[in-house]
């Protein structure tokens, strides 16, 4: 299995890395590899820690993904 961001790095995945969402949608992982791994887990704890912190920050980040994605939604 090759890592989630595959257009770009093309390694091979690894377990360690992968993030689970299956209490999102059943099935749903996301595949990193040794390298890209510790940047996206890096990621998600700073959200992760931004949402516990600061309880409107939840909100806001869900209003700029939805305005991100735009016509994708």
């Amino acid at each position: 299995m090759k890592c989630r961001d595959f257009e770009v790095c093309g390694n091979e995945a690894d377990e360690r890395f992968t993030m689970d969402f299956t209490d999102v949608e059943q099935g749903s992982f996301i595949h990193w590899c040794a390298t890209c791994g510790p940047v996206w887990h890096g990621v998600e704890y700073a959200i992760s820690a931004r949402v516990a912190a600061d309880p409107k920050f939840k909100e806001q980040f869900a209003d700029a993904v939805n305005k991100a994605r735009g016509p994708l939604s």
